[in-house]
Parts: C-alpha cells; sequence; structure tokens
C-alpha cells in the first residue's frame, strides 16, 4: 500500500508545479530574472489573479548624449504560463492570412507623447486602454507642453517592430485557432488553453500599463530633477513583452483540406481576447517544454540583433530626449 508521502508525490507529479520549476531553472539557466507566482489585476473579475511567472532580460545600447548618466534600455519581458496534460491534447488550425501579427511593446515616447496630449481628459482616461498606457499617469498633469508632445516621433516612425525581426518564432507557423481534445477521442475537454491564453493576455496588459507607470516616472525625473544630484538616474525603455505558453503535452497542427494532423513543438497562436475591458489581437508562443532551452537561445539572439539595430538610430532618439528637456 503506498505512503501518505508517496501519495502526495503522485500527486503533486500530476499538476503543474514541477513544470514551473523546470521552466524557472531553464529561464535562470540563461540569465534571466525570474519572478514566479506572480500576481496580476483581472478587469473582468475585478480582483487579482495569479500568472504563473514573468522573466526580464535588459539590454543598454547607448547612451543619452544630453544626459550621459541615463542609458537607453531594451527589454523583453515573458509573461509565462505553464500548463501539463497527459490525458488531452491541444491542436491548432493555421490561418492562410498574409496578415502581419503585431509585437507588444511599451516604449518611453509613446508615453511622453500620450500622456502629454491625453492628460486629464475624461474621454481618454475612460478608454485608456485604448491608448495602451495606464489610467494613473492620465490623472497627472501633463509631463510636457502639447506642442512639445506633437512633435514627439512614434517609435514606429524610426524602428517599427516586426513579427521579422524575431528569428526565433518568425518563421513558426501561425494559428488562429487552437481547442484541447481528448487524447482517447471522446469524452468532454477542459477549457486548458482558452483560459491559459486569456491569462497571459490580461497579464501582458497589465504588464504593460504599470511598464507605462514606471517610463512615467523616469521621465518626470528626467524633467524635474538635476541629474547630477540624485542617486537613481532616469533611463529610457522599450519594453517588448512576449506571452509565451509552456506544455508538457501533446501539439498538434491540422493541416489544411487534406485533414492531416501533424505533431509539432512549437506554434505562435494569434489569439482574439475581446471583453468589456480587453479587445486585440494577441501573438503568443506555444511550445513544448522541450523546446524552451533552444526557443531561449533565439531569444538571446533577438535581443541581441534588436538592440544593435535600435543603436543605428540612437541619433535620432537624442532629438527626442533633447526635445523633452
Amino acid at each position: 500500500m503506498p505512503s501518505r508521502s508517496e501519495k502526495v508525490r503522485k500527486w503533486v507529479l500530476r499538476t503543474g508545479y514541477p513544470l514551473e520549476l523546470e521552466v524557472v531553472d531553464a529561464l535562470r539557466a540563461h540569465d534571466w530574472n525570474v519572478m514566479a507566482s506572480v500576481n496580476y489585476f483581472d478587469e473582468d473579475e475585478t480582483k487579482w489573479r495569479e500568472l504563473d511567472g514573468k522573466a526580464y532580460k535588459h539590454k543598454h545600447f547607448g547612451k543619452v548624449a544630453c544626459a550621459p548618466s541615463s542609458p537607453y534600455q531594451l527589454t523583453f519581458t515573458l509573461i509565462l504560463q505553464c500548463k501539463k496534460s497527459e490525458k488531452f491534447t491541444w491542436i491548432f488550425f493555421p490561418t492562410r492570412e498574409g496578415k502581419e501579427l503585431g509585437i507588444e511593446y511599451i516604449d518611453f515616447l509613446k508615453v511622453a507623447r500620450v500622456q502629454s496630449l491625453a492628460s486629464r481628459d475624461p474621454i481618454s482616461i475612460r478608454q485608456h486602454r485604448i491608448l495602451g498606457i495606464s489610467r494613473d499617469i492620465l490623472l497627472e498633469p501633463p509631463l510636457f507642453d502639447p506642442d512639445i508632445a506633437r512633435e514627439i516621433k512614434w517609435l514606429s516612425e524610426l524602428a517599427p517592430l516586426k513579427l521579422a525581426d524575431f528569428r526565433s518564432f518568425a518563421d513558426i507557423k501561425i494559428a488562429l485557432t487552437g481547442i484541447t481534445a481528448p487524447l482517447s477521442g471522446s469524452g468532454k475537454s477542459p477549457n486548458q488553453l482558452f483560459e491559459a491564453a486569456a491569462t497571459a493576455t490580461k497579464a501582458l496588459v497589465y504588464e504593460r500599463e504599470i511598464t507605462s507607470n514606471v517610463y512615467h516616472a523616469s521621465l518626470s525625473l528626467f524633467k524635474f530633477s538635476k541629474l547630477d544630484s540624485v542617486d537613481v538616474k532616469p533611463y529610457f525603455g522599450i519594453n517588448v513583452i512576449l506571452p509565451v505558453i509552456v506544455f508538457d503535452g501533446s501539439i498538434y497542427l491540422w493541416k489544411g483540406r487534406n485533414s492531416d494532423l501533424k505533431e509539432i513543438d512549437h506554434v505562435v497562436y494569434s489569439f482574439d481576447y475581446r471583453s468589456p475591458w480587453y479587445f486585440g489581437r494577441y501573438a503568443i508562443n506555444v511550445i513544448k517544454k522541450d523546446l524552451l532551452d533552444t526557443f531561449l537561445e533565439e531569444l538571446d539572439k533577438d535581443l541581441m540583433n534588436l538592440g544593435l539595430r535600435l543603436q543605428e538610430i540612437k541619433n535620432e532618439l537624442n532629438r527626442q530626449v533633447e526635445m523633452l528637456r
């Protein structure tokens, strides 16, 4: 008869907790800063909920000309969900559309421009999610004169971030639809995939908004403080936010009219989520556990290459920052 500890051990192995620990260990081995079991606020349910984890990696790509102690910083943020299933598989249906998938990011230029132009406007405050920044900073006075703010360029004008910039998943099949199906071929399936994707989406939006708060604080420090008199130096950031679901189980791709079913280890799920508080289509990387190390190695290359690309526009970024002095 199994001992109590053996029963507990078997129960733990059936859950996703060991997988979460494996993912954390892999991320740390690749020098990511990891936060396990973090909270985000779910606007649909008006309560705090738990995300399996977040991970950050930063790269400085130069110093600000008018404030040499302040760096330009590129950040990759991974919004992590870890799922396991021995009884159910995930099946994805690829799209034939040639539409470019958007990459989610927030940057200091957007925060400076949008906050200064939309601050304390009742309509903008109500629709802050459309603007892509935090409601909190829209309640603050405008950081910069509106005439100056209108001159600030969007990052997309200087260096648009596209799917092709991310070799780690640019050539991976894109799926518009995904379902959870029983491996036995019969029975009712849980909503595991949808719930994981919805959680990743909501946590992404929350991360984008708290990052806008941080960038607002940094811009405020830059504007109102004498840079040589403070210990905390402002930085000028770009945060690329990538939702990732790590799955310990089988993943299949349904291939068109021939009804072919192919087992795969990576798919980009173009997840469309809409509710009174959330709306949009988000690119979510769904990868099998065994592919995680390779995926992280490729992300490191993406971070390096994107940092070099942004370094090429540093003079233009310097001109934008100079307007904010």
